[in-house]
């Protein structure tokens, strides 16, 4: 296990892989859940996530799709946790199914050094 590092005035991207478990038979409404923290005392960071589901067969040269990125303000005192969740309403640009693998790139650019922490999939079953 690992925490990512996204440097001030720089833009990073990190790439990641979820299997979406079989148990997800109807299009659920899935999200991106990025838990971070922050290594100043305050600022503005801005993030995006992109994604793609591949099904079992198909390639993993997909077009990822891109779900709107946001400014976030990160708190006040550092080191503090703050999260953040793609899209902010609604379900991710992405259809997700079970058995697939969920290819997911985060980007960052801001002028705040943050740390993520970790990434989750999302999905609302009701």
């Amino acid at each position: 296990m690992g925490v990512w590092e996204f440097l001030s005035g720089n833009e990073g991207r990190i790439h990641g892989y979820v299997h979406v478990p079989n148990i997800i038979a109807a299009t659920p409404a899935a999200q991106v859940s990025l838990v971070c923290k922050t290594a100043s005392n305050s600022g503005n960071t801005w993030f995006e996530v992109q994604s793609a589901a591949i099904a079992s067969g198909a390639s993993f040269d997909a077009t990822l799709n891109i779900d709107s990125g946001y400014s976030v303000t990160v708190p006040s005192t550092a080191q503090n946790r703050f999260d953040i969740l793609f899209p902010s309403g609604g379900t991710l640009a992405t259809t997700v199914s079970g058995n697939s693998v969920l290819i997911v790139e985060v980007r960052h650019s801001g002028p705040t050094t943050t740390h993520l922490v970790e990434g989750l999939l999302r999905v609302d079953l009701s």
